[in-house]
């Protein structure tokens, strides 16, 4: 059975002509417009092409599959199956559109189904797949006796190591202890300079110093004296003329700097040096301050000389005031930490925030830095151990990263967003060079290490982008992360009938991979936070308010704009900027219409002070997506909408799953009622943990809601304290169906098996992957092999046989597949 997509308004004036209808010609209704749409060949074989042909006559603009289009052209398409090509032309009230089927000869329809697999929950164990690239990366160092030893941290992943130069990485953190969600909060690194073996690593947030004396490969923990409540360890330098002398810089969180310097109105973050004398057994802190502190270096000729960055890009220090940005500077002391002086615009740098400083190689009274203030910013050099510093003229105007080779110290590098500089001339004269590989930008620069044996060789690390490599002193680059990823998902999607492709939006960008996971390509799409298969192709949200359309499997995308965030707060209608859409729906009765709802990440994640700020609303469209309105009127108004489920066979019952309960509307979203009957029943529900500030507020959140594949009037929903709820008479009734699990399991998604009956998945952000295989009835963990627990999304191959899971801090795993243990 072929499938087609029809739009109501349109049907009576579909048309079909000779060359895209297999020889047989279709006369014009009356009344047509001038819309011609044919095609070379409509059946052809997999991995052949064909030319698509339009003309429009009348009309003020055209798109295919969402994409502006001429209102005449050609394009040739190489559809991975059969796909629907849509071109719509807009006539002012309304969009005339005329659609071909390109039908791939041996190859499924994609919306048809597929014979069922074995079910990926017979797989042996969960493989992480090493990927999406990136995550919330900050150092990069490389072992000085053999450089193809290197360390990579993240605040998600820990510490990653590799052995063959940065081609392959691997997660070494042994006896660090997780975070929330058994994610590894990793800040700082660094190689003890008289023993290679010894490396020592900071953490975000819990104020932890960990070293190792085995190449990283196991950590104890070394941090007494160091307060811990709301503290990152920023950097970690050790004395090289004494390997029993280490030191720590810190940030301290704004929140606890206020508490405890009893300023209230301190709204920024404070900063601190810990020193130790012993080897890290025990620390003392020896300076304190209003900006975090970054990084330490030590002169070589003395060790009583010190010098401290402060600040960075995206931490306001705790002195800025809305008239000021405030900052420290640069400190430096001369008797090892006991009194320090503070290095700011009288000694001739114009901006405060110093994210990076590095001391030359040859003559330590050099030092450049990095100033990160746009304009009056960039990289600063002193000749005089610090008296005076003076701007780079031809240099970059901002900087948030240098470095110098040391092979060749004339060579220096800068880095900021989407830039490098490199300066082959000691900072007189410089070259900048953009930032990015074939398929994906860096993300914010936040650390550069340059090959000992090769001062072209530079890897950049990156806060959100992952780690590059240029062998061309920053020409170009090519993606190093192979293995490494700190990455955060939001939405999944396995395109077609090939269950080794996946689609994820990640923290880091747009992926695409079609090997299982293996390898990880990135795609035009940002971060999406919903995917979604149509007829005519690929549909994907992101957070900015646009819905993108991928009629290629997911390799190329357009955007089409749903709601313009920012006028919805100039307007007032939002009050801060964390709006993302995050339900899109397609009705699977009708796939011209489709829903979509935006919602609050802050609140999601439990921050309930931002849970009550205006949203913007529910948005519907009738003619595939490419037109919105807005829903108005709805009970969660300015509120956040997670999931919408559209009834099988009604394109107009639909439930909405917000942070106020789950919703009902019989007639496509214009009008709402509460569920009653399930709203009583999560109530019933004791709550314990962190729920209570939401409960306290009346947010009773339910986080998703499907119908059951093979039996509409079956309903599964989740609920943020009382894991799963189930239906039976088509939520006239709800009784929970979460046997198995936490009473106060947090689900995030359900996936039902389309290919298995009363097989389901579930997804929860403290507790991993649960199954049901008796329709909910039991729930056990799926937890063998996967490494995390904190589950963001799930998503399933069209037969069942493989499972992917995306994580809050470790990108994403496999369950089931060609290399599964224990698989097929």
């Amino acid at each position: 059975m072929k499938t087609r997509l029809y739009h109501t308004m349109i049907s009576a004036t579909l048309i079909c002509f000779l060359a895209a209808c297999g020889g047989q010609a279709t006369e014009q209704p009356a009344g047509a417009t001038g819309i011609i749409f044919t095609a070379d060949q409509t059946t052809l074989k997999p991995g052949e092409c064909t030319l698509l042909h339009w003309e429009v006559t009348e009309g003020f603009g055209a798109t295919l599959n969402g994409e502006p289009v001429p209102k005449a052209g050609e394009r040739q398409v190489c559809p991975p199956e059969t796909l629907i090509y849509e071109l719509a032309v807009d006539m002012g009230t309304r969009f005339d559109t005329r659609t071909l089927e390109i039908t791939i000869s041996g190859g499924a329809n994609p919306t048809e189904p597929v014979a069922p697999g074995q079910p990926a929950y017979q797989a042996g164990s969960w493989l992480a797949t090493g990927g999406p690239p990136g995550g919330l990366g900050y150092d990069i160092r490389m072992r000085p006796d053999n450089p193809e030893v290197m360390f990579v941290t993240d605040a998600h992943a820990g510490v990653n190591k590799s052995i063959d130069g940065g081609q392959t990485w691997f997660p070494s953190n042994a006896g660090i202890l997780p975070g929330i969600g058994n994610d590894v909060p990793i800040f700082c690194l660094t190689i003890d300079p008289h023993d290679y073996d010894v490396i020592w690593a900071g953490t975000q947030l819990t104020g932890h110093v960990y070293r190792s004396s085995d190449n990283g490969d196991n950590w104890t923990e070394m941090d007494n004296g160091i307060t811990e409540a709301g503290r990152s360890i920023r950097g970690i330098t050790i004395d090289p003329n004494d390997p029993r002398v280490v030191y720590a810089a810190s940030e301290v969180d704004a929140v606890v700097w206020a508490a405890e310097t009893h300023l209230p109105d301190a709204h920024g973050y404070g900063g601190e040096v810990f020193k130790s004398s012993d080897g890290g057994q025990n620390w003392v802190r020896i300076w304190s301050g209003e900006n975090i502190a970054r990084y330490i270096w030590v002169d070589p000729r003395d060790s009583n000389r010190l010098y401290v960055s402060t600040g960075i890009f995206d931490r306001a220090p705790a002195n800025q005031t809305p008239e000021a940005l405030g900052g420290v500077g640069i400190l430096r002391s001369k008797d090892g930490g006991q009194s320090w002086t503070v290095l700011n615009e009288s000694n001739g740098l114009s901006g405060l925030t110093i994210p990076s400083l590095f001391m030359h190689p040859q003559n330590p009274d050099i030092l450049i830095a990095a100033v990160s203030n746009f304009g009056i910013g960039g990289v600063f050099v002193t000749y005089d151990g610090g008296d005076s510093w003076t701007r780079m003229q031809d240099g970059p105007t901002a900087s948030d990263a240098v470095e110098i080779a040391l092979s060749d110290p004339d060579i220096w590098y800068s880095a900021t967003e989407g830039t490098i500089s490199r300066s082959d001339d000691a900072g007189w004269t410089w070259q900048t060079f953009d930032l990015a590989t074939q398929d994906r930008t860096a993300g914010m620069p936040i650390d550069l290490q340059v090959d000992p044996r090769d001062p072209y060789r530079i890897f950049d690390n990156n806060y959100g982008g992952g780690n590059f490599l240029s062998t061309d002193g920053g020409q170009s680059w090519v993606d190093a992360s192979k293995g490494y990823t700190g990455a955060t998902i939001a939405g999944m999607l396995v395109p077609s009938n090939d269950a080794q492709t996946i689609l994820v939006g990640a923290n880091t960008g747009g992926f695409r991979s079609t090997d299982g996971g293996e390898n990880w390509p990135g795609t035009s799409l940002p971060s999406a936070t919903q995917l979604l298969r149509t007829p005519t192709g690929l549909m994907a949200s992101d957070g900015g308010g646009g819905v993108w359309h991928s009629q290629d499997d997911g390799v190329t995308w357009t955007r089409t704009r749903v709601v313009d965030l920012m006028a919805e707060l100039e307007a007032g209608r939002m009050t801060n900027d964390v709006a993302s859409m995050r339900a899109l729906t397609m009705a699977p009765s009708d796939p011209s219409v489709l829903y979509a709802g935006f919602h609050n990440a802050p609140c999601v994640d439990g921050l309930a002070a931002y849970c009550l700020d205006p949203m913007p609303n529910m948005y519907r469209s009738s003619d595939g997506g490419h037109t919105w309105q807005e829903i108005s009127g709805t009970p969660f108004d300015h509120q956040a909408v997670l999931s919408i489920a559209v009834h099988p066979e009604n394109s107009q019952l639909l439930y909405a799953a917000s942070i106020t309960g789950l919703y009902r509307s019989a007639d496509g979203g214009d009008s709402w009622s509460l569920v009653e009957s399930f709203d009583q029943a999560t109530r019933q529900v004791p709550i314990v943990g962190n729920d209570k500030s939401m409960v306290e507020l009346n947010l009773w959140v339910v986080t998703d809601v499907v119908f059951d594949p093979f039996d509409s009037h079956i309903i599964y929903a989740a609920s943020q304290h009382g894991g799963i709820w189930r239906s039976r008479d088509g939520g006239q009734s709800w009784t929970q169906a979460a046997a198995g699990m936490d009473p106060n399991e947090l689900i995030v998604k359900i996936l039902p098996d389309p290919s298995h009956p009363n097989l389901i998945y579930a997804a929860s952000h403290l507790s991993g992957v649960f199954v049901t295989l008796d329709g909910g009835e039991t729930w056990q963990s799926l937890n063998n092999g996967l490494a995390v627990r904190n589950i963001t999304n799930l998503a399933l191959s069209a037969d069942g046989s493989v499972l992917y899971a995306g994580t809050g801090a470790s990108g994403v795993f496999r369950l089931g597949g060609p290399s599964a243990a224990g698989g097929p």
